[in-house]
């Protein structure tokens, strides 16, 4: 319903109430009078709704009467204010285009005499008057419409609203007869009941490289864009171990999403882990705080991306937790800090013997996640904290690194792998080839050697960097169109990245599997841009189902500070030089310029000084993770909805003993490496 303020009595109509009247419209005698000295254009309706082929007089009309040649374009429900009496309307009435939204937007008086005409750009914020076009107009603005909406009128925008697109596209879709308006008479004013087609809406699940870069590269296009994810911010992961390490805040490598999208009109982001997909009735079904809420699309997205593996033991997650999300570096951080701390403690009560595996870290897998961790950990130890302590030496830390494989990086070339291993045992860490973990507890891990011997190393901290598992999703939708996960729990996909019979249906990123791409960023961002291609071709008709080509742009990871290795093609790069490309191709792809700004002020402290700028912690930190899981999703829908009356009175359950070995040891397979975005 579009509810049109009063058009008085004078205003002038110049032909432009003539459409039919539908066959099944009748008025009856008082609703369908035609009055007052506004003239009308060639048809009018009469009392009995009826179409008089001679002139008449527009004052009210109830149904069967247009305004205009063509109807009033207008996609979603506006309130529109009144039309002042010298308000001219031409031959085409406005065209107004608005993408859906839940709420109403209202559109201030309308005034005749106040001329404007259509040009390229729109009016920005603060601007008095301006041109209607091709940019959208940002909130709280006036300016004018004129000749090419065929209308003379002033008008003022409040509250968020988006106006309008291209003036020619306006007329291209009022001359298609796309639109339809009925006009209805209610006491002294015309409102129009509008019906309009809706925009394709596309739903992007995720908000990772893969769901951000798609949403914006449909920020020209005439859709609805909807990015579902269970965070409220777009996490630059490749930097997460330096927010578990000091150097950087979270929200310097994860802006929020609604943040960097706030510009795009066409977009909007809710909150929500999806739950479920349903490819028949096209619909997702996203859980927040435990209610459920179900969203409804045209084309689909999936970029929901992959979580840390244990491959099976995901009991070791207790006491090693992974690197795969601002939760885990904050825990992490802790962990890190506090086991100096703790040793501190037990140093100065006389508790040496608990020292030494309090200061030792060992972090599992060995790549470039790992071996970015491990350099770091070393740093902290021998630069930041070395003369922070009392009781203990921080230098004396030992930082272990394990891997299943027999080599360090190695989805990198051989000799970058060499020089990896001889620059990490350089910096003192102990480096430990073909070791699988076959058991993680509070005060240390087992480790099985390439002999088969066991052996055990005392170490409080535990880093898990080995493995990725394919968000659930994947198999949520494996099985609706027939196929098996892979062991990595991504679904094959076509190869033009769409599933099997189901080409408004998108995958992209770690959840997909298709001729063994590895799992990076570029991969996600060029697997986006190429799907929001191929819905552009479906919207405008033309072929779809072109395949999705990779291109490697290289890979690259830091040993420690002014050390890194690059390999682009065939150029391979060690040292100094390879560190400052790493520094810049990871600051070019940092979200947001005060993010870069503050990024790069905080690497000239860490890496230039000794200091480090986020070295806070709290015990929240590494409790909270472990109290939510105990708690169970019921807990926090009682919360939320109010319905928790806290904590009630429970004997202690009693202490487990460690898990023996499994039979079946878990394998820390290889992590892919990190694409460069040069």
């Amino acid at each position: 319903m579009l509810p049109v303020g009063e058009l008085h009595a004078d205003g002038l109509a110049e032909e432009v109430a003539h459409v039919p009247v539908p066959p099944d419209v009748r008025a009856d005698d008082e609703s369908g009078r035609v009055d007052g000295p506004g003239q009308v254009g060639e048809r009018a309706v009469d009392p009995a709704g009826e179409v008089a082929e001679v002139p008449g007089n527009l004052g009210v009309a109830e149904r069967g009467a247009g305004l205009g040649d063509e109807p009033v374009a207008q996609l979603e429900p506006a309130v529109v204010g009144e039309v002042g009496v010298d308000g001219l309307v031409g031959d085409r009435p406005v065209g107004v285009f608005l993408r859906r939204m839940a709420r109403r937007v209202d559109i201030g008086e309308i005034e005749g005499g106040r001329t404007g005409r259509a040009g390229e750009r729109g009016c920005r914020e603060g601007h008095e008057r301006g041109l209607v076009g091709d940019d959208a107009h940002d909130k709280g603005m006036t300016g004018e419409i004129g000749e090419p909406a065929g209308v003379r009128l002033r008008w003022h925008v409040s509250g968020h609203s988006h106006l309008p697109i291209r003036a020619r596209r306006q007329a291209s879709l009022l001359a298609r007869g796309r639109h339809t308006v009925r006009v209805m008479r209610v006491a002294d004013s015309v409102t129009a009941e509008l019906a309009a087609p809706a925009r394709p809406r596309v739903v992007v699940i995720g908000s990772g490289f893969g769901g951000l870069f798609a949403a914006r590269a449909m920020r020209r296009m005439p859709v609805d864009v909807t990015v579902l994810a269970k965070t409220s911010h777009h996490l630059f992961q490749p930097l997460l171990y330096q927010v578990a390490t000091g150097i950087l805040s979270p929200g310097e490598i994860a802006p929020t999403t609604r943040e960097v999208l706030a510009r795009q009109r066409n977009a909007e982001v809710l909150l929500g882990e999806v739950v479920d997909i349903d490819l028949a009735a096209r619909t997702v079904t996203a859980s927040t705080r435990g209610e459920e809420h179900v969203h409804g699309y045209d084309h689909l997205i999936v970029a929901a991306g992959a979580a840390q593996s244990w491959f099976g033991h995901d009991e070791f997650a207790v006491h090693a937790p992974g690197m795969k999300s601002i939760d885990d570096a904050l825990e992490l951080r802790e962990r890190i800090y506090g086991a100096f701390e703790l040793a501190e403690l037990a140093a100065v009560e006389g508790r040496t013997d608990e020292v030494p595996g309090l200061m030792t870290f060992v972090v599992v897998g060995a790549g470039p996640t790992g071996v970015e961790m491990a350099g770091q950990l070393v740093e902290l130890s021998k630069r930041t904290l070395a003369r922070d302590f009392r009781h203990i030496d921080p230098t004396d830390a030992r930082v272990i690194l394990l891997d299943a494989s027999p080599h360090v990086l190695g989805a990198f070339a051989e000799g970058l792998q060499e020089r990896s291993r001889r620059a990490l045992q350089r910096l003192g860490i102990d480096v430990r080839l073909d070791a699988r973990v076959i058991d993680v507890d509070a005060t240390g891990l087992v480790v099985q050697e390439t002999d088969g011997r066991h052996t055990r190393i005392e170490a409080a901290t535990k880093v898990w960097a080995a493995g990725v598992q394919a968000s659930s999703l994947a198999a949520v939708l494996a099985r609706q169109v027939g196929v098996d996960v892979d062991r990595s729990g991504r679904i094959p996909v076509q190869p033009d990245l769409t599933l099997p019979g189901r080409p408004e249906v998108h995958v992209v990123g770690d959840m997909a599997s298709l001729d063994h791409l590895p799992g990076v960023a570029q991969v996600a961002i060029q697997g986006a841009r190429h799907s929001v291609a191929q819905i552009r071709h479906s919207m405008a008709g033309e072929a779809t189902g072109a395949p999705f080509h990779y291109h490697d742009k290289g890979s690259m990871a830091t040993i420690s500070r002014f050390s890194a290795i690059a390999q682009i093609g065939p150029l391979r790069l060690t040292g100094f030089v390879a560190w400052v490309m790493w520094l810049a191709v990871h600051l070019f792809y940092i979200i947001g310029f005060k993010s870069r700004v503050t990024t790069l002020l905080d690497w000239a402290v860490g890496f230039i000084g000794r200091g480090r700028s986020e070295r806070t912690v709290t015990e929240q930190q590494i409790f909270a993770r472990l109290a939510l899981e105990q708690a169970g999703p019921h807990f926090v829908r009682e919360v939320s909805s109010g319905q928790w009356e806290g904590p009630t009175e429970s004997p202690a359950a009693p202490e487990q003993p460690a898990s023996a070995a499994p039979e079946q040891p878990a394998t820390a397979a290889p992590e892919p490496p990190r694409a460069a975005q040069a």
